[in-house]
């Protein structure tokens, strides 16, 4: 995957990455843009593990398609 500068980081394998683990899916940032855009867009009842937010496997798809569809990277 090619690099890219966010913020005079570079990132080499995405924004976010994404951990099934069953019964709950944990999204990672990868940088400071990518987790600010969770902290700002995302409602305060929304569990984090650390910084891993978790998703339920009912929303994974639609929240790939929204990180998607506004240009974020997925590794």
């Amino acid at each position: 995957m090619a690099t890219q500068q966010t913020n005079d980081q570079w990132i080499e394998d995405g924004d976010y990455s994404i951990e099934d683990h069953g019964s709950v899916f944990l999204v990672y940032p990868h940088n400071e843009d990518a987790k600010e855009n969770l902290i700002n867009n995302v409602s305060n009842e929304v569990p984090f593990l650390g910084d891993a937010m978790a998703v339920e496997p009912r929303f994974i798809a639609d929240l790939v398609q929204i990180f998607n569809n506004e240009g974020w990277r997925i590794c």
